[in-house]
């Protein structure tokens, strides 16, 4: 676990429920070569979260630096291929941030996408762009119905 996931101590005794000290031990017992400094400066696994707008997104870090990349656009890469997606916007059809189902995706140029939300029968957004709450279960119980 150690060389092959890259685990550091403190995650393999976690992982088995005791000390990081005894890990340490047994690597020195069992002759484990141990990373030296710099490999154990390792880089970040990658993150999940969910921004305040509601979009689910991953990060990773490489070049001391994050990378952050939206769900629903790899969502739509995997599902219309990546000459489809690049330099569109990728559209929740029900206006739910966080449903990220290939059918619910579709990619607009940006014209396009400015159109469907400006739309009358497009649900309408604060001052801010994002949906209110109440918004937000209205649409997601319009969208369990089959209505949108």
């Amino acid at each position: 676990m150690y060389h092959e996931e890259g685990l550091n101590q403190e995650e393999i005794a976690e992982r088995f429920g005791t000390a990081q000290r005894t890990v340490s031990r047994q690597m020195e017992f069992h002759d484990v070569e141990r990373r030296d400094y710099s490999e154990s400066l390792r880089v970040e696994r990658a993150g999940f979260y969910t921004n305040q707008d509601g979009y689910e997104q991953s990060i990773a870090h490489a070049d001391n630096r994050p990378y952050r990349i939206s769900i629903h656009r790899l969502v739509a890469v995997a599902e219309y291929g990546i000459d489809q997606v690049k330099g569109k916007h990728v559209h929740h059809k029900n206006s739910i941030p966080w449903d990220n189902r290939h059918e619910n995706l579709e990619p607009l140029t940006p014209s396009e996408h400015s159109k469907r939300h400006l739309s009358d029968d497009y649900i309408r957004r604060d001052e801010e762009g994002r949906l209110t709450n109440t918004q937000l279960l209205d649409e997601w119980r319009t969208w369990e119905r089959g209505e949108r």
